[in-house]
């Protein structure tokens, strides 16, 4: 799509971007893979922002996943006991992770800019799954606790799910977009979308769903 095209202009080599469709517990959803040849472990938060801060990206986009990014820095500085400047990302800091996050503010900005335009992004309830994870630290609980400190003070629930269902980078993209948190507001659903994970567990489609409500008030008589 166009409205990543900026991508290309982050000066991130060895990645390709591929959208198509899938099939999740029998619903059709919209699958986007990023490939990232090139692994970039060792990348500092401070490196990350400066890449963003300094790029062609329009401001609103820049300083989304600039925020997005500094937020993930702030949990990782708190659970490891040291200043955000020396947090090293790994799973975070990689190609593909910048690519995720800058594409998704990429996204909401083509939205914002569309003829219907978005006044408030609201997020439903977050479903956490149990069990542990492998991570560049070893194991860890789920939901993690990188996951759970982003989503401190947010409406959240217990799946009966053994597996991570909401990641850190996922938690802090959350975060960063939302202006409200609750259910579908009351309005006209004018366009539905399904976006979906890489796994397909037998339990649950694994998809996040996106309304566009348009709640214009219309008077009657």
């Amino acid at each position: 799509t166009s409205a990543l095209a900026p991508l290309d202009d982050l000066g991130l080599d060895g990645w390709s971007i591929e959208i198509g469709t899938t099939i999740r517990n029998g619903l059709a959803a919209h699958r986007v893979v990023v490939d990232a040849q090139v692994r970039a472990h060792g990348r500092h938060w401070s490196s990350i922002d400066r890449t963003l801060a300094e790029s062609d990206l329009p401001e609103r986009v820049a300083a989304g996943a600039r925020d997005t990014f500094r937020r993930l820095g702030e949990v990782e500085a708190a659970q490891h006991g040291v200043d955000i400047d020396e947090v090293h990302f790994h799973e975070v800091g990689a190609v593909d992770a910048i690519v995720d996050i800058v594409g998704v503010w990429l996204l909401v900005h083509a939205l914002e800019g569309s003829r219907h335009g978005l006044d408030a992004i609201i997020v439903a309830p977050v479903g956490l799954g149990y069990g542990t994870v492998s991570a560049a630290h070893g194991t860890l609980p789920l939901p993690a606790p990188a996951t759970l400190a982003l989503l401190e003070g947010v409406d959240v629930f217990g799946l009966d799910f053994e597996g991570e269902t909401c990641t850190p980078t996922g938690a802090a993209l959350l975060v960063t977009l939302a202006t409200a948190w609750g259910r579908v507001p009351a309005g006209r659903p004018h366009r539905i979308a399904r976006g979906a994970g890489g796994r397909d567990p037998d339990g649950h489609p694994n998809v996040v769903t996106a309304v566009l409500v348009e709640n214009e008030v219309v008077k009657s008589g």
